[in-house]
């Protein structure tokens, strides 16, 4: 059986539980996946010059250990991980309730689609 074929199966043993599956997919998919396009927009695009720029300053020889640059860096840093992750949950939850509005054929089609693209199918549950 090829990979679709599982999905398939997997997908009509747990047909009146499909809300539940689309939940588990859309938790274990990668938060890059939600990215785009906002990740090169301009208010990330500025955090990640910003930290390009305090890298390439790190490495200066004049700057090596100056730790209020390895500050300045670490700071920006969570702030441009907690953006992108805030940005994720965002889009992950639109996502979410998107597709419980729609028909049982169009959120099956759509979780073969994701299921298949990240290889989730060992790690999704069986409910009874």
């Amino acid at each position: 059986m090829n990979t679709i074929q599982l999905i398939e199966e997997y997908l009509v043993k747990q047909i009146d539980k499909l809300d539940f599956v689309i939940d588990d997919v859309l938790f274990l998919m990668p938060d890059s996946y939600f990215y785009p396009p906002e990740i090169h927009q301009e208010e990330l695009s500025a955090i990640r010059d910003q930290l390009n720029t305090l890298i390439r300053k790190k490495n200066f020889p004049a700057y090596r250990h100056d730790r209020n640059i390895d500050y300045q860096y670490n700071k920006l840093l969570k702030k441009y991980e907690a953006s992108l992750s805030a940005l994720a949950v965002k889009k992950r939850d639109q996502l979410r309730e998107e597709l419980l509005v729609e028909t049982d054929e169009m959120k099956c089609a759509c979780m073969i689609s994701l299921i298949k693209e990240y290889n989730l199918l060992g790690r999704l549950r069986a409910y009874e």
